[in-house]
């Protein structure tokens, strides 16, 4: 028991712990964080529409370049996966843009994790949309152009 007593003396008197030092000073100034100035809404996966999945939500992690652009998304975690939320997710971020941070007046990368959530109520169906009864249902794929 002594032993222990006397190592957190020991720790607690090593560098940068004491309370006596000085704050380390930093050359920051002033950060200001990425503001978003547009944002694509992602379309509903008709797969989970089809299959009666009414919400979900996927979580993505990118890096936002100097000019407010995303770049190398990737989803950390989805609700429903395999049903088509990832690609929509990627999809609709790859198409947000920033204001982008600054450290000091020059812009920086930072990475963002954000949320993106899907509800079928108000989401429009992407890839297909049903076209009759559901006993019968036949899928009609979008034209890419429409976007």
């Amino acid at each position: 028991m002594r032993r222990f007593a006397a190592l957190g003396i020991i720790l607690a008197a090593g560098p940068g712990l004491n309370p006596a030092q000085p704050a380390e000073e930093h050359p920051v100034e002033r950060m200001r964080s990425p503001r978003l100035v547009r944002k694509a809404h992602p379309d509903y996966p008709g797969a989970a529409l089809r299959q009666g999945f009414k919400e979900a939500s996927a979580f993505v992690q990118f890096v936002i370049d100097r000019h407010g652009r995303v770049k190398r998304p990737r989803i950390l975690k989805c609700t429903h996966a395999g049903l088509g939320f990832e690609a929509a997710a990627l999809a609709a971020v790859k198409r947000w843009r920033y204001e982008p941070a600054e450290m000091n007046g020059d812009t920086i990368e930072v990475y963002q994790t954000v949320e993106v959530k899907f509800d079928a109520a108000t989401s429009p169906p992407s890839l297909a949309v049903l076209i009759s009864p559901p006993s019968r249902a036949k899928v009609l794929e979008e034209a890419s152009s429409r976007r």
